[in-house]
């Protein structure tokens, strides 16, 4: 997983995969009281945050018939430099009244469906998007990321999508996960971390220094 962004991780997740409860469950081990280097410290952590992060989508999805939702228009495919493996799109967002009252933020992490979901079958084909970027000015539009081709709005197909589900926030994880990968955050908790743990002795690190 080096080099990789959580949202990497849980782009790869089937819906199959998301209803497996113990499709992480299995790898975590318990976090021990004390670590003998920097990367015993980072790698004790990365399991259990993915299962916590598994644990929310998959209780997102047992209640998804009570999500918030919104109408949604998918306008046209866009650039990402950050991502730039994955599809980007801009999206519009129909009034509140008449589509659902669903508000994005930064970090949302939603399912797109063309139809309001009853029930987890109505999630298939299963197409989620990370929200990257929200106009601040009226909350008209925003920008997502997704690892599937999404059909814009207009296209002559019957599999367009026409409603934004949320399914969670990733922000929160998404931090602690790149707070545990060096690379991704040049190093700045590592810095700190370092300061606290020696390499050629055992120390208990609590798990809050992050």
């Amino acid at each position: 997983m080096k080099n990789q962004e959580l949202i990497d991780v849980v782009f790869t997740w089937s819906i199959d995969d998301v209803l497996n409860k113990d499709l992480i469950r299995n790898k975590v081990t318990k976090i021990p009281q004390k670590f003998s280097s920097l990367t015993d410290y980072t790698k004790s952590f990365i399991d259990p945050l993915l299962e916590e992060t598994h644990a929310q989508l998959l209780s997102s999805m047992n209640i998804i018939s009570r999500a918030s939702t919104r109408e949604i228009k998918v306008r046209s495919e866009t650039k990402n430099m950050k991502f730039p493996n994955y599809h980007s799109y801009t999206i519009s967002l129909e009034n509140k009244s008449r589509g659902g009252n669903y508000e994005p933020e930064v970090g949302d992490l939603i399912v797109l469906t063309n139809v309001k979901p009853r029930c987890i079958d109505d999630l298939k084909p299963y197409v989620i998007a990370l929200v990257q970027f929200v106009n601040n000015e009226d909350h008209g539009t925003c920008q997502v990321i997704s690892s599937k081709p999404i059909p814009l709005s207009g296209e002559q197909t019957h599999k367009f999508m026409r409603i934004a589900v949320h399914l969670m926030n990733l922000t929160t994880n998404t931090r602690i996960w790149q707070a545990l990968h060096p690379s991704l955050d040049g190093n700045k908790n590592m810095k700190m971390i370092n300061k606290v743990l020696q390499t050629d002795s055992v120390v208990k690190i609590p798990f809050h220094i992050l």
